[in-house]
Parts: C-alpha cells; structure tokens; sequence
C-alpha cells in the first residue's frame, strides 16, 4: 500500500527519467505481443468498420467528460 503518494511519485518519474530507452527490446516485445494477437485471432480484424459506430459513441461520451485538474491528484 502506498502511504505517501508524493514521494511515490517523486521516487517514480525519478526512476523513469533514468531509465533508458531500448529500442531493439521494445520492438521485440510489440512483435510478440502482435504474434501473440494473431495466435488468439484477435488480429488482424476481419472488418475494420465493424462496429465503428460503438466506437464513435465511445469516443464522443469520453470527449465530453471534463478533463481533470493533475494538481488535484
């Protein structure tokens, strides 16, 4: 459980601005994950505009939620 979520956070973008970006690891893992999509038939999609409609909807209702104050969290 995180107790000082403050420190949490400082310890966090700390930690992640020192961290280095691999690229080579980073494409491996998007390939995998896409064989991994294939493997289980999620990918590719058969239809592309197949329920787009849900999507627009989805997106419209997401759009129109008031954006938060990040000082407040």
């Amino acid at each position: 459980m995180i107790r000082n979520y403050k420190k949490y956070r400082e310890f966090e973008e700390n930690f992640i601005s020192k961290e280095k970006i691999d690229f080579a690891r980073n494409f491996f893992l998007f390939e995998e994950m896409y064989k991994e999509a294939v493997t289980l038939g999620v990918l590719p999609i058969k239809n592309p505009l197949e329920d787009i409609d849900l999507a627009i909807k989805t997106a419209n209702i997401l759009n129109s939620v008031p954006k938060t104050n990040s000082n407040n969290s």
